[in-house]
């Protein structure tokens, strides 16, 4: 998968840049930005593996999350004036960002109307506001759109 593959070189990145961190921060803010690196492939790895669309979705959730973590180390990173190469990590991060964004929306796309319920509703209690970006209610409708290809490796090229 190809966002498995950026995800995996913003890690080795991150690898590259943490030792100019200050000593006194190695064993902290080094090693939280490395820890929540790991996470976004390992995530999209994991999620890869997973049947059905719903849990997939949560595994690429988690990898959001982890990204989002990772974004902060990196923009506290910057504030405090550490060489760490903000502009092109933050531009990665980004692209893996998009990437998964739309892995996500091409999984909890219904087709058709979104029909095909068959009666099975949203569950109550969730959601609030629909406005704007929400991955809290993914996958609560059936995908007209098959699961991947489990034949396929998720750290191939294609």
């Amino acid at each position: 998968m190809k966002v498995w593959q950026e995800a995996h070189a913003l890690v080795l990145r991150i690898f590259e840049v943490t030792p100019r961190i200050p000593q006194e921060q190695q064993e902290g803010l080094a090693t939280l930005m490395e820890k929540a690196a790991i996470e976004v492939p390992k995530s999209i790895a994991e999620g890869f593996k997973r049947r059905g669309s719903r849990n997939k979705a949560h595994y690429y959730n988690l990898s959001q999350s982890a990204l989002e973590s990772l974004r902060y180390l990196l923009i506290l990173c910057r504030d405090l004036k550490y060489d760490i190469e903000f502009d092109d990590l933050a531009y990665r991060g980004d692209q893996v960002s998009r990437m998964l964004d739309g892995l996500i929306r091409s999984m909890t796309r219904t087709g058709g109307g979104g029909a095909g319920g068959g009666g099975r509703g949203r569950r109550s209690g969730r959601g609030g506001g629909r406005g704007g970006r929400s991955n809290d209610d993914i996958g609560d409708e059936p995908s007209s759109a098959p699961d991947h290809d489990d034949s396929d490796d998720w750290d191939d090229e294609a």
